[in-house]
């Protein structure tokens, strides 16, 4: 779970953005600066979905957050973690369609893939440009998030300033495959025929096992966390 403290690394980026701009004089702050607290449900592709903004300044860069999961929203550990990043940007946590707070408005969105998260996330973003006054903002994707983060820069590049990838997926297909033998490896070690029957089945896609990609994709993720693979320091829980 702490994988998200490694996001106050770009605390530092935007300290030395914004250290300029700390040496002007406070007459030259526009009235319209204000302090940025807000949590409400914003139609995203026609679904009202859940987005929280936090910042000491709406003048500071604005950085979007996309989430892992699928279907993991992070704000609670945005909260708790990483405040600290709040003083040198407005930071924007969006519970994606089908989790969180944007679930339990709506648990069961029209449309539900990996194209229209891409669109809605873009659709916030120029929602955020012309809220705060921004030509480009930042991006950040964590995990799973950083898959639908690749997909926003390489479409919309104009629209962003700079993207973070954090816990980066770069090939999916190696990913799994590199889980599943390990899964495969400690199975054996510990003589688990019922693992290895299961393992086996994942690698054919064996539809009595998981339905779809999505299903094979958590049972494989279910079976990592048995073995305890899933986290590699438990005391990071």
């Amino acid at each position: 779970m702490k994988k998200t403290f490694y996001f106050l690394l770009i605390l530092g980026f935007f300290a030395c953005k914004n250290s300029s701009k700390n040496e002007q004089s406070k007459s030259e702050t526009s009235e319209m600066d204000s302090i940025v607290m807000e949590k409400s449900l914003i139609s995203l592709g026609g679904e009202k979905q859940y987005v929280e903004m936090n910042g000491f300044s709406s003048k500071n860069p604005v950085l979007l957050f996309l989430h892992g999961g699928p279907g993991w929203p992070q704000t609670p550990h945005l909260r708790y973690f990483n405040e600290p990043i709040c003083k040198s940007i407005t930071l924007v946590s969006w519970d994606q369609a089908g989790c969180g707070k944007s679930f339990m408005n709506n648990p069961n969105p029209k449309n539900l893939s990996l194209n229209q998260l891409i669109e809605d996330a873009h659709e916030l973003t120029l929602l955020l440009k012309k809220k705060f006054n921004k030509d480009k903002i930042y991006l950040a994707g964590f995990s799973w998030g950083s898959i639908i983060g690749m997909h926003l820069i390489q479409k919309y590049p104009d629209d962003y300033e700079a993207y973070f990838g954090i816990s980066q997926v770069v090939d999916m297909e190696r990913s799994i495959s590199v889980s599943r033998n390990w899964i495969k490896q400690e199975a054996t070690k510990k003589n688990d025929k019922k693992m290895l029957k299961q393992v086996n089945q994942l690698a054919k896609k064996d539809t009595s096992l998981c339905k779809n990609t999505l299903d094979c994709f958590f049972k494989k993720y279910e079976f990592l966390s048995e073995y305890g693979g899933a986290i590699f320091n438990k005391t990071s829980e």
